[in-house]
C-alpha cells in the first residue's frame, strides 16, 4: 500500500530531544509519515494496509469470532504494538550505547 500511495514506509529516529518529545514523536509516526517529496502526509498506507491484513486475518477464525468488536480489537492491539515498535527503534541507539558502555567499564 505504501507504494501505490507514495508514501515512505521507513521509520526515521528523531534521536534528540527530551524523552517525552521522542516518544511521541515516534508513536505518531503510525498515523503521519513522510511522502516521496519528503512532506509528512497522513500514513494512509500503514492504517488501512493494517485493516485489511487484520479483516483477513479475521477469516481463520470461526464465523461467530468473525465480529467487527473482534475487528476492532486486533486492529487496535496491531496499531499499539506498532507504535510501541517505533518507540523502541527510536530508543534503542541509546539503549544498546549505554549497556556496551556499561559492560565495558565493568571489565
Amino acid at each position: 500500500m505504501p507504494t501505490l500511495l507514495h508514501e515512505d514506509e521507513r521509520y526515521f529516529a528523531k534521536g534528540e530531544g527530551s524523552i517525552l518529545n521522542r516518544a511521541v514523536y515516534a508513536a505518531s509516526r503510525e498515523l503521519i509519515t513522510p511522502n516521496y517529496h519528503g512532506k509528512n502526509v497522513f500514513n494512509t498506507g500503514e492504517i488501512l494496509g493494517r485493516g485489511a491484513s487484520q479483516a483477513i486475518s479475521l477469516t481463520y477464525y470461526p464465523s461467530q469470532d468473525q465480529t467487527f468488536s473482534a475487528f476492532a480489537q486486533k486492529y487496535a492491539y496491531a496499531v499499539g504494538r506498532d507504535a510501541l515498535t517505533n518507540v523502541f527503534r527510536e530508543f534503542w541507539p541509546d539503549i544498546s550505547y549505554h549497556l556496551r558502555r556499561h559492560h565495558t567499564k565493568g571489565n
